[in-house]
């Protein structure tokens, strides 16, 4: 228990203020938690409430930070996740921090699963999608969910082979159905999209 003996301002963050217990500083708040909890020179503070209001500033700064992190592109929850535990902050705050994102949908897995879908299924297969997917911690259910209704597979692989056409002329038919392989397309999609090159009759006869 102690006694707040000032409130002062923060010279380099004006947003921020600097809480005194008996005379000696104790820590750094928002000026908004400072004024939430009610601090002020005089009030009578015990360690809980002072732990509370710390960790309540610490979720608005970790909260700000992501938000910013969001402003460029959209992000799974879990990319979120690690990069706030990546600038230090406690598992805990950042939990919090993330749930609030989440109420105000600024995380939402299934439309950031949707969105990468509709950009990057232009040019890869279903396999390659569900690989990077998976790999940026999005939830196996939502993405087998989404990629079950994809459709453009074998549209994505003939745009990519006419692609690789046109850059690789020299290139024979193996070595298309292995970039596009690599794109992550399945045979079928691969084979539909070979034939339908217009191959020199000299070309190396294509097999999977």
């Amino acid at each position: 228990m102690g006694i707040i003996t000032a409130v002062e301002p923060q010279q380099k963050n004006k947003n921020r203020v600097s809480v005194f217990i008996d005379g000696e500083f104790a820590c750094g708040l928002s000026l908004f938690t400072a004024a939430k909890f009610g601090l002020k020179a005089g009030k009578e503070i015990c360690s809980e409430l002072l732990s509370s209001a710390i960790k309540d500033s610490e979720t608005g700064v970790c909260f700000d930070i992501a938000c910013r992190l969001l402003g460029s592109r959209r992000k799974s929850e879990k990319e979120i996740e690690k990069y706030l535990l990546g600038k230090g902050f406690d598992p805990e705050v950042v939990g919090v921090a993330v749930e609030r994102l989440k109420e105000y949908h600024y995380i939402d897995d299934i439309a950031f699963v949707k969105d990468y879908i509709a950009t990057y299924g232009k040019k890869y297969g279903v396999k390659k999608l569900r690989f990077e997917l998976k790999n940026k911690g999005l939830d196996e259910e939502i993405v087998d969910d989404a990629l079950s209704s994809f459709d453009g597979a074998t549209e994505a692989a003939c745009k990519a082979a006419q692609k690789y056409r046109r850059t690789h002329k020299t290139a024979d038919k193996n070595k298309m159905y292995t970039y596009l392989l690599s794109k992550g397309f399945g045979s079928e999609e691969i084979r539909e999209a070979v034939n339908s090159i217009d191959w020199e009759e000299n070309s190396d006869d294509y097999n999977t």
